[in-house]
């Protein structure tokens, strides 16, 4: 088979091979959700979402932003990391992430502006 220059136009129509027919098509198999389960469910934006409903308790007054520091912590050793986190190195893990909390000036925008309606 030549390969054709840009000026040789388009392959004519009897070049192309016909395709065989089609026996039979197989059933579709039903979609499995077992991943989606385990990442969140398949609530979408109307799922229960932890840190949400911390930071909806930090608005409403119900606990302080020390509290709600806690409850991100557990919530990222427990939930978001599956338990991953070897028992030995969790008390590290929840040192390094109190530290970070407390010195990346991101974070702490973000905790003045979920607690100025107190």
């Amino acid at each position: 088979m030549r390969i054709k220059g840009p000026g040789d136009g388009p392959r004519p129509t009897d070049a192309v091979d016909e395709a065989a027919p089609v026996d039979a098509v197989d059933e579709a198999a039903p979609a499995e959700t077992g991943a989606v389960a385990r990442v969140g469910g398949t609530g979408g934006p109307t799922g229960t979402d932890p840190i949400a409903q911390v930071a909806a308790r930090l608005r409403a007054g119900e606990i302080s932003s020390d509290e709600a520091l806690e409850l991100l912590i557990d919530d990222t050793i427990a939930r978001q990391m599956g338990g991953a986190v070897p028992k030995d190195l969790e008390p590290k893990l929840r040192e390094v992430l109190r530290d970070y909390a407390a010195n990346d000036p991101f974070l702490a925008a973000k905790i003045r502006k979920l607690t100025q309606g107190k």
